[in-house]
């Protein structure tokens, strides 16, 4: 009975804390995520051939973009309000999922990426040509991600934004970028 029990917890202890990125959604999920949004992306003429390249630092979100803006907020506040009026998002995440999103920033567990993946190559300093990601926020049904992304290429050369992702047939597509920006 003892071991039994014994068994039992170390099961659940593995399953609950045995996740490395997020305490909310499994890091299958987002490594899958990670791996089909960067397969996916049209190689640059510049990038070299064979695996992408990854940063190893995850980049961090912060709350406040998902934070509707007091009536007083500053102009930059609301500027980078991710579900402001201009963005016409507010049919992809009711209520429950933008308190979602704010609770998966919240659950962030680590801050490197430690997976192997087969066409990523995590790189242990900044370099050209070379992704960083956040972890990807999921609405609650798994239908809708975001993810910040940026793409280095070197002095004068970058891009980056909030990518919104749908999901249809099983496949995820590009469906807006939001604060996108360019060097």
């Amino acid at each position: 009975m003892n071991q039994l029990l014994l068994l039992i917890f170390l099961i659940t202890t593995q399953l609950v804390f045995g996740q490395q990125y997020s305490s909310l959604i499994s890091d299958n999920e987002i490594e899958n995520f990670i791996s089909l949004d960067i397969s996916n992306t049209k190689k640059l003429d510049h990038e070299r051939k064979g695996k992408r390249r990854l940063y190893r630092k995850i980049i961090n979100w912060d709350t406040s973009i998902f934070t509707e803006p007091v009536k007083n907020a500053s102009t930059w506040e609301k500027y980078v309000y991710f579900f402001k009026t201009q963005n016409q998002i507010d049919s992809l995440f009711n209520q429950d999922d933008k308190l979602f999103i704010v609770e998966q920033i919240k659950a962030q567990k680590d801050t490197l990426w430690n997976s192997e993946w087969e066409n990523i190559k995590i790189e242990r300093r900044p370099r050209k040509n070379q992704y960083s990601f956040s972890i990807p926020l999921f609405t609650i049904n798994r239908q809708v991600a975001i993810i910040n992304k940026i793409y280095y290429c070197g002095n004068l050369c970058a891009y980056g934004g909030h990518f919104i992702y749908v999901k249809r047939d099983e496949q995820w597509y590009l469906w807006k970028t939001i604060n996108a920006w360019m060097s």
